[in-house]
């Protein structure tokens, strides 16, 4: 008789053609049950189901008393969703095996597929007698998944923490943690949780990343990042905790602190890192090196070339070199995979003004602001491109607009621009005396609308006046 094992590829490479070649002859001369078990693996991950449940049920004539093929053919039946063929599998299962807890997860997992939740869960209550605390915590974590399906996300809570009370080192509970408190807004509750934990053990990662994710919540940024930062002491392989870390760094504006973060994970992972990639990119162009963000930029797309992000920041490099045609290449890349992101229309604004074309330049600012109509920025910049260029009334047209969808005082300083501009000067002068009055910190708005404002003695002097 042969024994396979899967310790190579031309292993793997070889049984699997042992088999479908015999199979063809209509003989199979191998019956170790874990032979069929890497088969059923290979094709169930390469996807072919009809394989993968005939390797199942033959294996299962050869192996009658074997509850884990019965196990195994269940889970292929429910992810063709036969549900009621998967839980008669496990019933047979369950006789041949009555104290194999992962036959009875398996039954409330099917229950709760059906609906049939009370079911699911009366089984799960039975389980808990006479057996160990890591399946009772895994009974609770089973409890917490169908709370959640119930949208009953306090019970949830409640049973994530009865799991992580026996079981501090339960991943499942603590990942799953993060959703419950993420539902219920808990985040001092959470907090106070996992100190408890970490009081009993303070080598608890998940607890760390956890209570990480509640101070960030609360704006008690600081205090998230050493928590991170705990939690990545503990395991240099925490990706989640290291671009965790990394985006509260990268939202303080600290990208050398980000970026050693994410040179960190690119280190340790080849898989899926493009928007690792990405982010390396970002923390290099905001730290003045554009040559070397770019390159990483080229990267990220090499890897993903269906991110919307990469082309945008890709254009954005474009155009700090006033190369404004390549700048809006690839914000139009951007705008194919994203429709939806008020920046890429502003940067595309900002692109056509550069170039003169002036009322593409407005339709693509006024569809930012479509986007974003909250957003001043948005509303500003048309405007001071149009000021510059000499076109005052329909600067003043989009103030005016802008200033029906949010009454803002920088609008306001800005209208007062385009009025010096235009030679409204009484007026603007009026109206200037009133804004100091009311917010003087907001007129250097006036300048950036129109520099050459900031030489004008007269507006100069009423500011000193509204200085003192």
């Amino acid at each position: 008789m042969n024994r396979h094992y899967f310790n190579t590829k031309g292993s793997i490479s070889a049984l699997i053609t042992e088999y479908e070649e015999m199979s063809q002859k209509g003989v199979v001369c191998f019956y170790e049950e874990s032979v069929f078990m890497q088969l059923i693996d290979f094709y169930e991950y390469s996807k072919q189901w009809i394989k993968a449940l005939t390797v199942t049920n033959y294996a299962i004539t050869r192996h009658e008393a074997s509850a884990n093929l019965l196990l195994r053919k269940a889970q292929l039946l429910v992810s063709q969703d036969c549900l009621d063929e998967a839980f008669a599998a496990l019933e047979i299962a369950q006789k041949r095996a009555p104290l194999n807890w992962n036959i009875r997860f398996a039954k409330a997992d099917i229950l709760s597929l059906k609906g049939e939740h009370k079911c699911a869960l009366i089984l799960l209550h039975h389980m808990k007698k006479n057996c160990d605390n890591e399946t009772l915590a895994d009974v609770f974590v089973y409890e917490a998944g169908i709370f959640e399906n119930l949208r009953q996300y306090r019970r949830m809570f409640k049973a994530l923490c009865e799991a992580l009370t026996l079981v501090p080192t339960h991943e499942d509970a603590a990942h799953q943690m993060i959703a419950a408190v993420s539902h219920l807004g808990n985040f001092k509750e959470s907090i106070a949780f996992n100190e408890y934990l970490l009081d009993r053990d303070p080598y608890l990662k998940w607890a760390w990343f956890n209570l990480g994710y509640a101070l960030a919540a609360m704006n008690r940024v600081n205090d998230a990042i050493e928590a991170y930062e705990f939690a990545c002491s503990l395991d240099e392989d925490f990706e989640q905790a290291y671009q965790e870390c990394a985006q509260l760094l990268v939202d303080k504006q600290q990208y050398a602190a980000a970026l050693n973060y994410y040179l960190h994970i690119l280190s340790r992972t080849t898989t899926e890192i493009a928007q690792t990639l990405l982010q390396v990119g970002v923390c290099y162009t905001q730290l003045g090196d554009h040559r070397k963000g770019y390159a990483f930029y080229l990267e990220a797309l090499e890897m993903d070339p269906n991110c919307w992000e990469t082309h945008y920041r890709i254009g954005a490099f474009h155009a700090s070199l006033g190369c404004w045609k390549e700048a809006i290449k690839c914000y139009r890349k951007a705008l194919y995979r994203e429709d939806e992101r008020e920046e890429i229309y502003a940067a595309m604004g900002e692109a056509y003004f550069q170039l003169k074309k002036y009322q593409k330049g407005i339709f693509y600012f006024a569809k930012a602001t479509e986007i974003a109509p909250d957003l001043v920025e948005y509303w500003l910049e048309p405007a001071a491109f149009l000021m510059d260029s000499g076109r005052t009334s329909a600067a003043m047209e989009v103030l005016e607009t802008a200033e029906m969808n949010i009454p803002n005082i920088e609008i306001q300083y800005a209208k007062i621009a385009c009025m010096y501009s235009s030679g409204r000067r009484a007026e603007a002068a009026y109206l200037l005396g009133e804004l100091l009055v009311v917010d003087f910190e907001p007129h250097t708005t006036l300048f950036r609308m129109s520099p050459i404002l900031e030489l004008d003695m007269s507006i100069q002097k009423m500011i000193d006046l509204f200085k003192k």
